[in-house]
């Protein structure tokens, strides 16, 4: 056997015959044995003691022991690795779930604020309500709500990427409005609102 070659490859000292039959013996896996390889090769049952031969002469359990625990190795580690990516797979997609949903809920604060300001803007033009000022009320305290859920979204997605713990492809959300200024933003609404009741 060359230095470095698992055991389980060919021989220098075997024989064509004899790695044909060793390599049908070791590929058989848990339910192998000497006369299958009689069965497989269509050899007369008289040349089963020329193959037990051959596998004692060329050590053909134990080199079929090595065999099937590198097998278990390798099937262990590609399982661990399968399991692994599944999880990243998993964890990307929750995190990317997450910016989406606070997106979403600064996305729909800002167009709620916008609307509120519009109407607020036209009643103190005009002195007539066309949201009733009650409804106003209950509109900012939702969507600062919104907002709040948003920033403790952006605030555990901040924490991951400055962690170290960040996924290919994952990014905080640099490109939306702040969400401290438009808690603050909305609170001022609430206070001019207040001081209209």
């Amino acid at each position: 056997m060359i230095e470095n070659t698992p055991s389980w490859e060919r021989l220098e000292s075997e024989s064509q015959k004899q790695w044909d039959a060793f390599r049908l013996y070791r590929d058989m896996g848990q339910n192998r044995s000497i006369a299958r390889v009689l069965v497989e090769l269509g050899l007369a049952p008289s040349s089963q003691r020329m193959l037990e031969r051959f596998s004692s002469k060329n050590n053909w359990v134990q080199r079929c022991r090595e065999y099937d625990d590198y097998c278990d190795r390798r099937n262990r580690a590609e399982l661990e690795a399968t399991k692994r990516e599944e999880y990243q797979t998993k964890l990307e997609k929750y995190w990317s779930d997450k910016e989406q949903l606070a997106r979403f809920d600064l996305n729909l604060a800002i167009q709620a604020r916008q609307v509120i300001q519009r109407h607020l803007n036209f009643y103190w033009q005009n002195q007539e309500e066309v949201i009733p000022i009650g409804q106003i009320a209950a509109l900012i305290r939702a969507i600062t709500a919104l907002t709040e859920s948003a920033d403790r979204s952006l605030i555990s997605i901040f924490e991951r990427e400055t962690s170290g713990h960040r996924t290919e492809g994952e990014s905080i959300l640099i490109d939306s409005e702040d969400p401290i200024e438009l808690v603050k933003e909305h609170q001022r609404l609430l206070d001019q609102l207040a001081s209209l009741l």
